[in-house]
Order: C-alpha cells, then sequence, then structure tokens
C-alpha cells in the first residue's frame, strides 16, 4: 500500500476516535465519554486496531518531539 495512503487512514482513524469521544461528552457528559471510551476499546480488541489507539495516546509526545 503507498505510504501516503496509509498515513491518511491513520490520521483518519485517529480524527474519528477524537470525534465519538468529543460527541459522547457533548451528548452524555462524562458517563458518555467513558462509555465511549469502552466501546473503541472493545472494538479495537476486537477488530485488532490497537495502533490507532496507541497513536492516539502518543499523539501529544510525537507533536513536542518534532520541535
Amino acid at each position: 500500500m503507498h505510504a501516503g495512503r496509509v498515513l491518511w487512514r491513520y490520521t483518519m482513524g485517529c480524527l474519528i476516535i477524537l470525534l465519538v469521544l468529543v460527541l459522547a461528552t457533548l451528548l452524555a457528559g462524562p458517563i458518555g465519554f467513558v462509555l465511549a471510551a469502552v466501546a473503541i476499546v472493545g472494538w479495537a480488541l476486537v477488530t485488532g486496531s490497537l495502533h490507532l489507539l496507541w497513536g492516539l495516546l502518543t499523539l501529544p509526545f510525537r507533536l513536542f518531539d518534532r520541535r
């Protein structure tokens, strides 16, 4: 697969996870955030996409590392 497509899919996956968390928080508050986080981790375990979660967790560190 082309490197640009891999990066695009990785970025879109992280954005979708963030959007789900924000939407759940807006609709149901902290409980919605927790439920969405549990659902996302469960989905990542089932589909084998834990690398997206790891990328999302390390995103702030990678942004500071670039400077």
